[in-house]
């Protein structure tokens, strides 16, 4: 007999035809134990129930079967079953249920902070206080229950072969289910390829898959003997890898590829068998639940990569001695150089040397090709230049200048490339629009069209791509390769002439204070300079300044030594003294910087440097109801002026005659100096900073030129003091 629908049972009866008017297959759930209320079919011949046949798998989207349901169950909770006919999977971070139970919560927000937030996505709120979150289903992903690597981290996983209770279902005890936000109902997101990752993974290997590591195979015909060789090396390593203790796991994940690497290279293992066994050992030593599946694939990838390059050679003895002598486990003996395993005489003999010393043979020095200057003396192709420079001067405005005078080929700031070129500016602190900006601001500034730049400038931002070449895990700091190949694969697809990477501390995430990773890392830039034929530009900060350092230099740049010794070319920024401008006669000195090329260890005269100026451009983006749109600092170039610009021949000799009146001194603290003379003539103010500091500059000319002299003489106390006088010469 049917039970008569209560107002509750009214309610989760229309919810229940509303979800399936959405596609969604729904079935009853008891309210006591969320358990199917529709039994399994019995088998007519063996009286047994038929398996998969009542519950998730009666679950329909007919309207006449779920009201005939709800109106035998009113107050039945409505099951979702998950999978590609719901078109969507779940994770569920459940609350602890006990005292010392994982919370699932708490450890989904270490995930995210480990690898990046989740989606925005469909969410219900359950009556134990966790959640379930619901993505997309993909056909190229499919998800079931198992949990992979959120085994037993408080994270239920539920997609194809399980189901979920849906709102507004409640217990008996009144505690319900809820969406937690109505604003996102029925938007599925994506799953982000971490959590695929960490879900799919391999389950921990068995105590029994382990033992078969030390179990003794039977020796067997020549092909067969190397296979199982290669087996035994791919057991040991995954027996060895999935046992090590926590501060040794990413050092012996690196050093297990590089081993399986090197028998992958002689065919003897697929890569893919190799890459799925090391990942599961990383989940049973826990390395793939801290670390995640992106790092530690990259550590695999890193370590194949070598092993790749370094095929082993087997010797028949090696692998008989390994198979017949003891467990398998001992494959290591094989491991090693042939002098320690026992070869014969013969077999030493052919192996070719690790190291060969390479003869010189001398070549006409006139047919070796010359350096390959880009631009200047400032970029090299297949070599890396660094530029350092403190924040907040405008190298980042420098640069994109520079790139683009090389894309248009006009000389912008004074240098002339010798052709148009191919420009890849990645900025890896600023998000495009800003890049956009002082890219355009220079371009009004100097008139380029975009004909001049189309097809010869790219232009990428770290905020929508980030690039990061290196990382340092425990154990160690790792080139991640599969980064560097794409990098190189595109410059060559572009033919890009010129790569500038800015900041060089935003490419990596490896100690910056340890020489020897960062000597790995700027070689690294160096192979990618050769390998992809480019000029590789790396803009780099400085350290904290020290009392009493008032240049910056090379010794300046942030971190190891070892980055810029690594480096063709360093470039150093410094911005306008106080003293400089008073000397220049400039009012605000913090428009104004110096460059020069300080790996000849000889930082030339503030006058003889290179002088840039930064010119305020307004890019005319201001609303209507605005004045003013962004003003954008655009680098060009500036000129020391000339102490004696506007002084001509009439107006020196005034000068001179002035001079030539009086006694004057050389100390521009006296009262008598003879810069007070030189005053006179041209209107000048000795006791302002800039006209005094220009006057010492005529002053310094005119001795230079022998024009006016240093002599001998007293003063009114009888001292004797240094005189300047005007130089007697021959008519």
């Amino acid at each position: 007999m049917n039970a008569p629908l209560t107002i509750q049972g009214n309610m989760l009866l229309r919810a229940a035809l509303d979800y399936a008017e959405r596609g969604f297959p729904v079935f009853p759930c008891s309210p006591k134990d969320k358990r199917p209320l529709v039994p399994r079919e019995i088998d007519p011949h063996t009286g047994s129930p038929i398996e998969k046949s009542g519950g998730l798998y009666k679950a329909t989207t007919d309207a006449q079967q779920i009201t005939t349901w709800w109106t035998k169950w009113p107050n039945a909770m409505i099951g979702v079953p998950m999978g590609p006919k719901a078109g969507i999977w779940a994770i569920d971070p459940d609350a602890p249920k006990e005292v010392g139970a994982a919370d699932g919560r708490e450890y989904l927000a270490k995930l995210q902070i480990q690898h990046g937030d989740l989606p925005t996505t469909h969410t219900h709120l359950t009556p134990g206080g966790g959640k379930h979150m619901l993505f997309r289903w993909r056909d190229d992903k499919p998800i079931t229950n198992r949990e992979g690597a959120l085994s037993k981290k408080g994270i239920n996983v539920r997609g194809d072969g399980g189901y979920l209770i849906f709102p507004p279902s409640q217990f008996f005890d009144g505690k319900h289910y809820e969406v937690e936000e109505e604003f996102y109902s029925f938007h599925f997101a994506d799953a982000p390829d971490w959590l695929y990752n960490l879900i799919l993974a391999q389950p921990e290997p068995k105590i029994s898959d382990r033992a078969l590591a030390t179990v003794r195979r039977p020796e067997r015909s020549d092909g067969a003997d190397r296979s199982a060789y290669a087996e035994a090396a791919l057991d040991g390593e995954i027996g060895e890898l999935s046992s090590t203790f926590k501060g040794d796991r990413n050092n012996r994940l690196n050093v297990s590829a590089v081993s399986l690497g090197t028998l992958v290279a002689t065919g003897l293992l697929d890569e893919g068998r190799v890459i799925d066994g090391l990942i599961s050992a990383c989940a049973a030593n826990g390395l793939l639940q801290e670390d995640g599946r992106s790092r530690c694939m990259a550590t695999i990838k890193s370590g194949l990569s070598y092993g790749l390059q370094h095929p082993r050679s087997i010797q028949e003895r090696e692998y008989r001695s390994v198979l017949s002598g003891g467990p398998i486990a001992d494959y290591s003996k094989a491991l090693r150089a042939p002098s320690e395993t026992g070869n014969d005489d013969a077999a030493e003999a052919h192996k070719p040397p690790a190291i060969v010393a390479t003869p010189y043979k001398r070549v006409d020095p006139k047919t070796i090709p010359l350096r390959d200057w880009i631009y200047g003396s400032l970029l090299i192709r297949k070599f890396v230049t660094a530029t350092v420079s403190p924040g907040g001067i405008g190298k980042s405005s420098l640069v994109t200048v520079e790139a683009l005078a090389m894309a248009s080929g006009r000389g912008l700031l004074g240098v002339s490339p010798k052709r148009r070129m191919k420009v890849w500016l990645w900025n890896l602190e600023d998000p495009q629009e800003e890049t956009a900006r002082k890219i355009e601001a220079a371009a009004l500034h100097y008139g380029l069209s975009e004909d001049e730049t189309d097809g010869y400038l790219f232009v990428n931002s770290g905020r929508d791509t980030p690039l990061v070449m290196a990382k340092e895990l425990k154990g160690g700091a790792f080139i991640l390769a599969p980064v560097v190949d794409a990098l190189v694969e595109q410059c060559r697809a572009n033919a890009i002439d010129v790569l500038v990477i800015d900041p060089f501390v935003s490419s990596h995430e490896v100690g910056e204070n340890n020489n020897t990773f960062q000597d790995m890392i700027i070689k690294e830039w160096g192979r990618v300079a050769e390998r992809a034929n480019v000029a590789v530009h790396l803009v780099d900060h400085t350290r904290k300044m020290s009392g009493g350092e008032t240049e910056i230099t090379t010794e300046s740049s942030r971190g190891a030594k070892a980055k810029t010794d690594g480096c063709r070319v360093v470039r150093v920024v410094n911005r306008m003294t106080d003293a400089q401008a008073v000397n220049a006669g400039i009012e605000n000195p913090r428009i104004y910087f110096r460059t020069f090329n300080d790996k000849a260890n000889l930082a030339p005269p503030a006058d003889k440097s290179d002088w840039f100026k930064l010119e305020s451009v307004d890019l005319g983006n201001a609303p209507s109801h605005l004045q003013f749109g962004d003003s954008v600092g655009v680098v060009t170039t500036w000129e020391w002026p000339d102490a004696l610009e506007g002084v001509n021949g009439p107006i020196v000799d005034r000068v001179f005659e002035e001079i030539k009146g009086g006694t004057w001194r050389e100390s521009s603290q006296s009262p008598e100096w003879v810069g007070i003379a030189v005053a006179r003539v041209l209107g000048l103010d000795v006791n302002k900073k800039t006209d005094k500091a220009r006057i010492a500059g005529m002053v310094r000319t005119w001795r230079a030129a022998g024009s006016l002299v240093v002599v001998e003489g007293k003063d009114a106390k009888g001292k004797p003091r240094p005189f300047i006088e005007v130089a007697e010469h021959d008519e």
